[in-house]
């Protein structure tokens, strides 16, 4: 990504213009998706047998990730890990405890 200095005046008739395609005036915030995929399915919990994997694996695929272009922690991402982990710890538990039954 190459970077410019625009002043504010050529900013906005740029933008106006439509000659800065490459303005960056949103992200993806992976950091809130993987979160969201980690807790809201614990409603449904059947389905956290897919989600736990899920959530830990877009924690680690996006840790490096452009965030927000405010600067965001990674706090996010740490408890989506954490919380699709147990649901993995669970589900193994769960599977465990009912084949040794």
């Amino acid at each position: 990504m190459q970077r410019q200095h625009l002043c504010p005046v050529c900013l906005e008739s740029g933008s106006r213009n439509g000659r800065l395609t490459s303005l960056e005036n949103h992200r993806i915030l992976y950091d809130s998706a993987a979160l969201s995929v980690a807790i809201l399915p614990i409603l449904f919990w059947p389905l956290t047998v897919f989600t736990g994997p899920m959530a830990v694996f877009m924690g680690f695929r996006y840790w490096n990730a452009p965030s927000s272009i405010i600067p965001r922690t990674k706090i996010r991402l740490i408890l989506a890990i954490i919380i699709g982990l147990i649901q993995i710890v669970l589900w193994g538990w769960l599977i465990y405890y009912l084949a040794t039954r």
